[in-house]
């Protein structure tokens, strides 16, 4: 009897921890709803993938290696064939990590090594995806901010 007790309390404790995860996800996803799009959002449909994108930490970390390489290029340090191979470098990487956010599905190439959890996120006709910290509850980006870090880091150079 202790037994079939202790199964019962087990799985309502999952359920209520998953549904607390679910709860921050969906509360993050429909302030990024509001953020991005201008639209409050009553109900958000929050499905749990089976893998996850790449972090998008190689956005912010190319801008600032290519920020380097114009200021190496403009104090004479490197010649203009150095920076355009430090610029493609970083370009790249940049590109295989939003591939799969601007597609919008996984690729199977770009697996994630963090591990990270990743949502889908439903309301009326939007749809992304949200990349949870290591800690797979703690929403981090979504889709829209993965597109907006590209469309700046795009700008500035």
């Amino acid at each position: 009897m202790r037994k079939v007790f202790f199964a019962i309390f087990a799985a309502l404790m999952a359920i209520g921890c998953a549904d607390s995860s679910n709860t921050e996800i969906e509360t993050f996803a429909k302030a990024k709803i509001q953020e991005y799009y201008g639209r409050n959002v009553n109900e958000c449909t929050i499905e749990k993938c089976d893998y996850s994108f790449d972090s998008p930490v190689f956005i912010t970390a190319a801008t600032a290696r290519i920020a380097q390489a114009q200021a190496d290029l403009a104090s004479g340090l490197i010649d203009r064939d150095e920076y355009k191979q430090r610029v493609d470098e970083w370009t790249q990487r940049v590109d295989r990590c939003t591939a799969s956010w601007r597609l919008g599905e996984f690729v199977d190439t770009l697996r994630s090594v963090e591990h990270r959890a990743m949502y889908k996120c439903t309301a009326d006709t939007i749809s992304f995806h949200i990349l949870t910290d290591k800690d797979n509850k703690t929403p981090l980006y979504t889709t829209m901010d993965v597109q907006r870090m590209c469309a700046d880091l795009v700008s500035k150079f």
